[in-house]
């Protein structure tokens, strides 16, 4: 959209009303210059390393705005992206007197600067919109855009290009960036030198919205049907620790734990658990981990040994990626509610990342004495992940501690069918062939397969009113992944071995 194309639609819906800003899309292409279409492998992610970073300026005569509140921004791809696995990166957005910069040093950002931290799936020659968590305030003139990439995801086979406008050089270095192998950048912490320039700047597209309509922030959430029981110890004459082992051990590429909730601790007669939060303590890193829950309402409350127990398959509650952050409660949102018999309550988390990385995690938790009994196992592995379906695992170690965790309990009539396990997939193991086989299967079904480290392998046709749906699994090489289902009433998630 040329810029003076949006200056006479600005001008013609002014005589007829107030324009709404949520209506207003400002494209920057290079239009508003005598700027030339390139593309761009370098910004804002270079997907060919673990770890990539950008900064790039867009000036106020090509926003063209006087003001208003960003909320979402988009790039566009160009070429054959080489994946559809999705990205882990962080935006940053900045109004600055700036429009180009020094050298190759960036300018360093604040955390308060972060609008958006989540999976982004980038598709091939499409403008790939990112939702802001934060609304960007923008005040009327230049603008920085930081992209940090931290999927932390092994080296990627194929180049990705962006659709990019070239910046003639006497206007200055407008776009820089860096990469690395082996460990994440951190804008946030000092200021980070650039690898190189590059002189094309990224096609980008701004929503604006009304001022002060931002989305709502973490912790803002308006109350619903749930009650939050917090198991911290309290109930007893516990102490508070850090314990770095459960319910995840970073350093490991795998790891699992188990943990037992006392009836008492918990304190309801019964119902449905919508999620469960850990609560962080000095965490390494931002980067997600994949993780299975399991939740089994058991007699048992401490473990015979270093045994631990056996869960089902019917018994995932949740399956996906978490992002775990520095001293904070971090919420996992179940795939399928937990309902709650009253008792005793197993939890089984299973890290299946695949990564493993430098640095240790801790989870506050509470010391249990020894005369309690062992109330939390754990292992961990560096090649292969564990399947607690599959057989009971041996524990490495127990832990006198026990992770804080807080359950989300809501109202048993806003229950939804995905409660109940109505879906299966078999054989298990499969070789060429993965069917599927679901009671629930009345509407529009999408069918998504990843593997432990959270990729996507295959996206299945749309089914509509079938009972059973097949996927050919047989190019999938041999190992263990996760096959979604997703239909109007919730998504469901069955683990698979590919043989």
């Amino acid at each position: 959209m040329k810029k003076s194309l949006l200056t006479a639609i600005i001008c013609v819906l002014a005589m007829f009303g107030t324009l709404k800003a949520q209506d207003t899309e400002v494209v920057i292409d290079g239009t508003v210059g005598s700027y030339s279409e390139s593309m761009s492998r370098f910004a804002p992610i270079f997907s060919t390393v673990q770890y990539s970073i950008s900064q790039q300026y867009y000036t106020a005569d090509e926003i063209g705005m006087e003001e208003g509140s960003i909320k979402s921004l988009s790039f566009k791809t160009d070429m054959m992206w080489y994946e559809e696995n999705p990205r882990w990166i962080e935006v940053y957005m900045v109004n600055t007197d700036n429009s180009t910069f020094n050298g190759l040093s960036m300018e360093q950002v604040k955390s308060e600067d972060l609008v958006f931290s989540g999976n982004v799936k980038f598709a091939p020659s499409s403008w790939v919109a990112i939702e802001f968590d934060k609304a960007f305030n923008y005040a009327g003139g230049n603008v920085l855009v930081c992209v940090n990439d931290l999927s932390g995801q092994a080296l990627c086979p194929y180049d990705s290009w962006f659709t990019s406008f070239v910046v003639p050089e006497e206007d200055g270095t407008r776009c820089i960036w860096s990469s690395d192998e082996f460990m994440p950048f951190d804008p946030t912490t000092g200021v980070v030198e650039a690898k190189e320039k590059v002189a094309a700047v990224s096609f980008v597209k701004f929503a604006f919205g009304e001022v002060g309509d931002e989305p709502e922030q973490p912790g803002d959430e308006p109350e619903d049907d749930a009650t939050a029981v917090v198991v911290d110890g309290t109930v007893g004459s516990y102490s508070e620790s850090m314990n770095r082992f459960a319910p995840i051990f970073v350093v490991s590429q795998y790891s699992i734990s188990q943990q037992y909730y006392t009836a008492e601790e918990i304190g309801m007669e019964g119902g449905f658990v919508k999620s469960l939060s850990f609560k962080t303590d000095m965490w390494y890193e931002e980067n997600p981990r994949w993780i299975e829950v399991y939740m089994v309402n058991t007699e048992n409350s401490t473990f015979n040994g270093l045994n631990m127990e056996q869960v089902k398959s019917e018994d995932l509650v949740f399956s996906g990626n978490v992002k775990f952050t520095a001293n904070s409660w971090v919420t996992i949102d179940f795939d399928k509610y937990f309902k709650y018999a009253g008792g005793n309550v197993l939890v089984c988390v299973n890290d299946l990342s695949g990564q493993m990385c430098y640095y240790d995690s801790y989870f506050t938790s509470f010391v249990v004495p020894a005369e309690d009994g062992t109330r939390c196992v754990w292992s961990s592995d560096e090649f292969m992940p564990f399947d607690p379906t599959a057989k009971a695992i041996e524990a490495k170690d127990k832990v006198a501690a026990v992770p804080f965790a807080k359950f989300a309990f809501t109202d048993e009539d806003a229950i939804e069918e995905m409660t109940t396990s109505l879906f299966n997939v078999y054989p298990n193991p499969a070789s060429d062939r993965l069917y599927i086989e679901t009671q629930t299967l009345t509407q529009t079904l999408t069918v998504e397969i990843y593997d432990i480290y959270g990729r996507i392998q295959n996206l299945s046709n749309s089914a509509t009113q079938q009972l059973s749906n097949s996927i050919d699994v047989a190019n999938l090489k041999s190992g263990v992944y996760f096959v979604k289902v997703v239909t109007e009433n919730g998504e469901m998630v069955k683990r698979f071995i590919k043989q």
